[in-house]
């Protein structure tokens, strides 16, 4: 019975993927890409509407080694750091020949990911709010109609991973 026990126990631990860096991230993504599960690769999204973005598609995986990885910061936000890991992905291209690219995958911090998309709401809800002040103060001038008020748009935590890392976009490094 104990022995019985314990590999109970090592199978439940093995099937729960420990998703403790940036790299073991993306290699539980990629292989959640490889396997064909969406729902896994969902739980990777940082953004779980509208899913992980890409310059291309990244289908028919065969291996990958993760080569490199280095903080980033965002471009439209100072404060948004996350992790751009790269990897040598190899795929089965059409004609079934073998085709390795370097990729580069940015992989956020999940609460981190959370605190900018926060801040990039923040930043859109104030310039909605101003432009909205402007023409309703132009519509007075010239005896228009105000525009209906906008409520501001409400981030919540459970649109996004609640995984401890999360795959936001990745690209491959061919321009």
């Amino acid at each position: 019975m104990k022995n019985f026990l314990c590999l109970m126990a090592v199978i439940a631990l093995s099937g729960c993927q420990s998703v403790s860096s940036p790299k073991s991230a993306v290699d539980a993504y990629l292989e959640a890409l490889k396997k064909g599960e969406p729902q896994q690769q969902k739980e990777f999204s940082c953004d779980q509407e509208n899913g992980v973005k890409s310059n291309e598609p990244l289908t028919n995986l065969e291996k990958w080694e993760i080569t490199g990885q280095e903080t980033a910061t965002q471009q439209s936000d100072s404060d948004g750091k996350y992790e751009l890991v790269s990897a040598k992905i190899e795929t089965k291209a059409l004609g079934g020949f073998s085709v390795a690219r370097t990729w580069e995958i940015s992989v956020w911090k999940s609460d981190d990911f959370f605190e900018s998309r926060k801040r990039t709401i923040d930043k859109v809800n104030r310039i909605t709010a101003d432009s909205e002040k402007l023409v309703n103060r132009a519509n007075a001038l010239t005896g228009e109609k105000p525009v209906e008020h906008r409520e501001p748009e409400m981030p919540s935590r459970s649109d996004y991973s609640s995984k401890p890392y999360c795959i936001s976009r990745f690209a491959s490094s061919e321009k």
